[in-house]
């Protein structure tokens, strides 16, 4: 029997989860703990130095707008370059930073350079290389952004105290400068038919003119069709549903009662189960496809929802953070995936890019949404509607699939 041939499109899933790792993981990792030593090195409030945080969110919702364009003009390698030297150039920026508004302009910098070349970026690739197993490849590639977070974190605790804050700095600029450029220039491929390949999954075809036929949904006909805002919704109510209970976890376990180390090491089981939730989720959508894989979400945000309404018991709590962990793949693993099944490659980055606006903005407002409703009606409460948001998340994934049977496809 003749081996099966090793295909480049996993050559193409390990160069995402390197760049997920340094462009997302290693700044998350950075911003988390960078936060006392800095603030207290320059005289500043917490809440103060972590402004610049939100001016990099905010550009990284605007660069999300303009990945298909900038993509499409400098091809998936100068884009991974660039975005490369930004991030690079913005974290040696923050070495040099002595007041404020430098973190504002570093982190502007940042945020737009990270936010057309990383998570848009990626999601492209993956959807040009794999037709069989996309699930399971995006759920890898997007690990990187946690584990890239898990050990930069680490790495950085020790550089703190061996070099000082702005050294570290500048070591993290060489990290990701150097391991994300070879990257670029000797892994990412933007279409299998440029190394004679056909995606994985799909039959070889012979022939360049049709190794080289892209085909889906126009962009501008899909931004007036209603898959777009059924999608839009389902997106933008993703990250708050989610991230709007993880991110007030702690508070929550300390107001009912744990202690720190209780409620830390029931945080850390929904990180634990959180990782290996996105395989799980990445395999049920290849095997069973992206509706029966949203059920499971919603029986597993269901499981989350009630251990939290009866979390004063250790075991319910505990419930509640695997059934959140194996929720929390809708926010990273469902939306490149619908969107690719919906409107193909044609004009995948201008389209996802667009949506993806909104599961950040979600992702943004999910802190203060349950601020406001934790000021006004408590916890539980707010966990009772973000359930009912998941219920909305779901009926807008069916609707959208249903809906987007109408969209019209082209070739080029």
């Amino acid at each position: 029997m003749s081996k099966k041939k090793f295909h480049y499109a996993w050559v193409i899933m390990i160069a995402c989860f390197i760049i997920l790792m340094n462009l997302m993981g290693l700044v998350l990792a950075v911003t988390t703990v960078f936060l006392k030593p800095v603030s207290e090195a320059l005289g500043l409030s917490r809440t103060q130095f972590s402004s610049y945080t939100l001016v990099h969110g905010i550009l990284g919702m605007v660069a999300s707008m303009f990945a298909g364009p900038i993509i499409k003009k400098l091809g998936v390698r100068k884009t991974v370059l660039t975005g490369t030297l930004m991030v690079a150039l913005s974290l040696v920026g923050y070495s040099r930073s002595s007041a404020m508004w430098h973190f504002w302009i570093f982190g502007a910098i940042c945020g737009f350079g990270a936010g057309f070349s990383a998570a848009i970026l990626c999601s492209v690739l993956l959807n040009n290389w794999f037709k069989a197993q996309k699930g399971l490849a995006t759920s890898i590639a997007f690990m990187g952004t946690t584990i890239g977070n898990l050990v930069y974190s680490r790495l950085a605790g020790v550089l703190l105290e061996k070099c000082g804050w702005r050294m570290s700095y500048v070591i993290f600029a060489g990290i990701v400068l150097v391991v994300t450029s070879l990257v670029g220039l000797f892994l990412v491929e933007e279409f299998p038919k440029n190394r004679g390949l056909a995606p994985y999954g799909e039959q070889e075809v012979a022939g360049s003119e049709a190794l080289g036929t892209v085909s889906g949904v126009l962009q501008k006909d899909f931004l007036k069709a209603p898959p777009f805002y059924l999608m839009a919704l389902s997106f933008l109510l993703n990250g708050v549903v989610i991230m709007g209970v993880q991110n007030h976890l702690l508070a929550y376990l300390s107001d009912i009662g744990y202690a720190t180390a209780a409620a830390t090491n029931i945080y850390t089981i929904l990180l634990v189960v959180q990782m290996g939730g996105k395989l799980l989720l990445g395999a049920m959508v290849d095997r069973f496809g992206v509706k029966l894989s949203m059920l499971y979400i919603f029986v597993t945000y269901v499981l989350a929802i009630v251990g939290f309404l009866f979390a004063t018991s250790t075991p319910m709590a505990i419930m509640g953070a695997i059934g959140l962990g194996l929720a929390a793949g809708v926010c990273t693993i469902i939306p490149p995936i619908l969107t690719g099944q919906l409107v193909g490659n044609r004009d995948f980055a201008g389209i996802f890019g667009s949506l993806n606006v909104f599961n950040n903005l979600g992702i943004s407002l999910s802190t203060i949404c349950t601020s406001l409703m934790y000021d006004t009606v408590g916890y539980r409460f707010a966990w009772i509607v973000y359930l009912f948001g998941m219920f909305i998340i779901t009926a807008c994934v069916f609707l959208s699939i249903r809906t987007g049977r109408n969209l019209e496809w082209k070739e080029e």
